[in-house]
């Protein structure tokens, strides 16, 4: 099996429900399953209280693969490596004031989240082991945190990155903080020979990225549109709260809603091309 190494993903989770399997002429499979995140980036895992998990969706259409992942069950085991695939989604919400359904890129202007969404293709897939229970399971994800959460992407970034700033209670001291973090959007091509099936496939994708503390602040400085970047990193499910005004001319009031999206946050991002060299003075700073 060949994949190009400029997007691979390594997971060891747990099943959070039994896969199901959908369609007859092209079935696909689907889990999902959750992952740990280990403690390799002090500037955001010190605001965050106890292991921090994340729940990517394991959507898999080769026949060889269906068929290992229909014998998944909750709270199994499973090691899945592949790569990070992205949709592109038409988000929309109903108003709670008229029952209008707003769609996101015309509702909201300050979006918290992506405009797709990220699931996980495997190249290989296997149940490693199986729990009665979901304590035992996690125990056992947790023995195994540093090969939990894996992921690995050579892009370049689509458009400026973004800054913000994500306030929190210092999970020592208990006093609020808050610290700046950096998102942006890259576009990774890729090559894929799914298990079972014959031909190559390729494809671009556009995982957003996300970064903390003073690695944010260098990534904010010295990326620009077009950047071509290194990620070393890992996945997180992150919950969000989005600003809508309604579209209805007859109603136009405010309201928000809230959702999860899943995105890479960056451990190390190494600058290759198209950058502003003031990164080159901080070169150590992973």
């Amino acid at each position: 099996r060949y994949m190009a190494r400029h997007n691979f993903v390594l997971l060891l989770g747990m099943c959070r429900a039994g896969t199901v399997v959908i369609g007859d002429l092209y079935p696909q499979a689907y889990c999902p399953v959750s992952v740990v995140r280990s403690t390799r980036d002090d500037n955001a895992m010190q605001v965050e209280k106890g292991k921090k998990y994340a729940t990517p969706l394991i959507l898999a259409d080769s026949p060889a693969l269906i068929k290992e992942m229909a014998s998944w069950k909750k709270n199994d085991i499973v090691q899945v490596t592949g790569f990070i695939a992205t949709r592109d989604m038409d988000k929309k919400s109903i108003c709670p004031h008229c029952q209008y359904e707003n769609r996101r890129e015309e509702a909201v202007a300050n979006a918290k989240s992506g405009g797709n969404m990220i699931y996980i293709s495997p190249i290989s897939a296997e149940r490693v082991a199986s729990f009665e229970n979901e304590t035992e399971a996690f125990l056992y994800l947790i023995k195994h945190e540093e090969i939990s959460n894996k992921v690995f992407l050579l892009g370049n970034l689509t458009r400026d990155p973004l800054q913000g700033v994500f306030y929190y209670k210092n999970m020592h001291t208990g006093n609020p903080g808050k610290k700046p973090y950096t998102r942006f959007q890259i576009a990774v091509n890729r090559k894929y020979h799914p298990q079972g099936v014959a031909q190559i496939r390729e494809r671009t994708d556009y995982p957003w990225i996300y970064s903390y503390g003073p690695k944010g602040e260098i990534d904010y400085q010295v990326l620009r549109a077009g950047s071509k970047v290194y990620i070393d990193g890992a996945l997180q499910t992150r919950s969000y709260v989005e600003d809508y005004r309604c579209t209805n001319p007859d109603c136009g009031k405010k309201y928000q809603h809230s959702g999860k999206t899943l995105e890479v946050i960056s451990y190390s991002t190494e600058y290759l091309t198209d950058y502003d060299p003031i990164g080159d003075d901080f070169e150590d700073m992973d």
